[in-house]
């Protein structure tokens, strides 16, 4: 049996696998952020297993961390809402004790030196140090969602493969039986299985009329 968290939140069928999903997306602010980063990428893994597609936004976000480099674009104004959040404290992190606002310059500074991990990390750190953990889901991001996510677009690291159509489109595409349908009678079965098996690698080594071919099949064209 496979679980999405701790040995629980059983996904190990299609059934359990959409209503975990569900319940998690129901009740996302009682877990914490990293159980949330754990809870997504074992979800999001076994959909691709399963070839089922599960479509919240919390996932996006907190799967990106194992699959992405790239910086929120809300990440800015998230730290700018912990700067009004802390104005006046002083907090102490590694025996160094500094104002809130300047610990959060230090640590913006610290993203392209150290990396976008280490930040998260950093803070983790810094919200203990200021008491703002309580704020989470009310009016701060959590790290992970500051550095890695963005409530106004979970996908806004979507790279375009053939046409409009993005990388995160493809994986939902695989998911759907009759674009897949589709794909077998105007490209074959091998194709379709091997889109199925990893949608975004197939179609990005496709030739220019291959990916004509493709998004014909699936009413892009």
């Amino acid at each position: 049996m496979r679980y999405a968290l701790n040995g629980k939140y059983p996904i190990e069928t299609k059934e359990q696998l959409i209503k975990t999903a569900d319940y998690f997306n129901r009740y996302l602010t009682k877990f914490h952020p990293k159980e949330r980063v754990l809870a997504s990428v074992a979800i999001e893994k076994r959909a691709s297993e399963l070839n089922v597609n599960i479509d919240h936004d919390w996932i996006t976000n907190y799967a990106r961390p194992y699959e992405s480099q790239e910086v929120s674009p809300d990440f800015e104004q998230n730290m700018q809402m912990r700067k009004q959040a802390s104005i006046g404290k002083t907090v102490t992190i590694n025996k160094q004790s500094v104002a809130a606002d300047k610990m959060l310059d230090i640590i913006s500074n610290n993203l392209e030196k150290l990396g976008n991990m280490a930040v998260v990390d950093q803070l983790f750190a810094f919200d203990k140090a200021a008491q703002l953990e309580y704020q989470w889901d009310k009016i701060l991001a959590d790290p992970f969602l500051t550095v890695f996510g963005s409530l106004r677009n979970p996908e806004f690291d979507a790279v375009k493969i053939a046409g409009s159509v993005t990388d995160y489109e493809l994986k939902k595409i695989a998911c759907d039986s009759n674009a897949i349908n589709n794909i077998k009678r105007i490209m074959g079965n091998t194709v379709a299985r091997n889109f199925i098996d990893s949608p975004v690698t197939t179609i990005s080594k496709m030739s220019s009329m291959n990916k004509e071919a493709f998004l014909n099949a699936i009413g892009k064209s």
